[in-house]
């Protein structure tokens, strides 16, 4: 393609390896809206609320689509911090503790900021979730395309193929691991998705078989060919396999183990893949509804010496 790189509905299309360039515009428009701010007396827990609702939604859109370089992350929290602490384009001020102790939920000792890598890594699960539905025109192209009769968890990965493939790769494990399917059309992998309660048959037998072979494959006339299931299986597993319950009328539909209704959702996976300290009470009541940012964030940063 020529004259690329440009911008398609807000996102940088570009041909080859990620570029920081391309993301100096966001860069620029965060850099925009804080110097905006400057002239203004804000307060610790005025700039945590506008790094909250305001900055921290601004690459909310890119993160989703792009899996920017780490300088890029880098610089994004540079200037969130930067601005946390007060300082100014003329004047810098003292960083009081690591953003990353920062970034922890309220009752975690954290000030309720979202890590941007985290964001990132949920968004990519939440990629993963949308090429395992395969109900769009870009989760077909991309099985057809990269997969080509291989599991999707186990298609291998080229230096050419696109930065989105080798994005879901590296989660591909991961959050293959929290999806559950319930059989219906029984389409899915016999060997690698997760449809029975125990586990997914390559785990609990160890099958090297990395092609795509459907469940309703070991079927004969929308029934279980036991013949089929005893030349694959142990004996002792055919028990389990022909109990799992079947709707042949509708399609196979997956379940996110992560949730409680097992819908997707990008909170329950950014809370199950970051990282935890243990919940204190003193750190719950700093942050009560009676209680002004301000004086919630002075107290914070005592208790933190």
């Amino acid at each position: 393609m020529t004259g690329l790189p440009i911008t398609y509905l807000g996102a940088p299309l570009y041909k080859g390896n990620k570029r920081k360039v391309l993301y100096e515009n966001l860069i620029d428009k965060v850099r925009n809206r804080i110097s905006g701010w400057e002239n203004c007396h804000l307060y610790y827990g005025e700039r945590l609320l506008l790094i909250k609702t305001v900055l921290s939604s601004m690459p909310i859109y890119l993160l989703q689509v792009l899996n920017p370089p780490v300088s890029t992350i880098q610089k994004l929290v540079r200037l969130f911090a930067r601005f946390f602490w007060g300082s100014t384009t003329e004047q810098r001020k003292i960083h009081w503790t690591k953003w990353h102790n920062v970034c922890f939920p309220t009752d975690e000792g954290g000030l309720g900021i979202r890590n941007l890598r985290d964001v990132v890594s949920a968004f990519s699960y939440k990629l993963w979730w949308r090429l395992r539905l395969n109900n769009s025109l870009w989760s077909t192209f991309t099985i057809s395309k990269y997969c080509q009769g291989y599991f999707p968890g186990t298609s291998k990965v080229f230096t050419t193929d696109s930065s989105i493939w080798k994005r879901l790769c590296m989660i591909r494990k991961e959050a293959q691991g929290n999806i559950f399917w319930s059989l219906g059309t029984s389409n899915i992998s016999f060997w690698h998705d997760l449809w029975l309660p125990e586990g997914s048959l390559d785990t609990l037998i160890g099958t090297q078989c990395n092609l795509h072979i459907p469940v309703n494959w070991f079927w004969n006339n929308q029934e279980w060919d036991i013949h089929k299931v005893q030349q694959a299986v142990p004996h002792h597993m055919i028990d389990q396999i022909t109990g799992v319950p079947i709707n042949i009328n509708q399609p196979d539909c997956l379940y996110w183990k992560l949730s409680k209704d097992g819908a997707f959702t990008t909170k329950s996976t950014w809370n199950a893949i970051r990282n935890h300290q243990q919940s204190q009470p003193i750190y719950r009541s700093l942050w009560s509804k009676l209680i002004i940012p301000n004086i919630s964030v002075f107290a914070w940063k005592l208790i933190q010496n």
